[in-house]
């Protein structure tokens, strides 16, 4: 039995009947754990597993004010060498009184 760090759910990784012939035969199952990102922004170069799923993470939401839109300042990912690889937004928040007023620049 198998289960992904975190999960209640188990899993077997090898399956095997008896066919008609009355021999077994088995089948082996490839798991992929989901990983989840870290709660708090990965420092640049902290390990993670390239083998997992993990998507990008993003951290620091952001709001210009009186905007409704929301953009995180950094995102980070998991490098095929196993280390979080993080990236800053840059948003520049329109003056009061613009014509553009709910549109940041990113």
């Amino acid at each position: 039995p198998f289960s992904c760090p975190g999960s209640n759910e188990i899993t077997y990784l090898t399956r095997c009947t008896c066919s008609e012939g009355g021999e077994f035969v088995c089948a082996s199952a490839g798991i992929v754990c989901q990983e989840e990102c870290p709660e708090e922004r990965p420092s640049f170069g902290s390990e993670c597993s390239p083998d997992s799923n993990l998507s990008e993470c993003s951290y620091e939401p952001f709001s210009c004010p009186g905007s409704d839109q929301t953009t995180y300042l950094t995102s980070c990912a998991c490098s095929e060498g196993g280390q979080f690889i993080c990236q800053s937004a840059f948003v520049i928040c329109p003056e009061e009184g613009d014509n553009n007023d709910n549109e940041a620049l990113f």
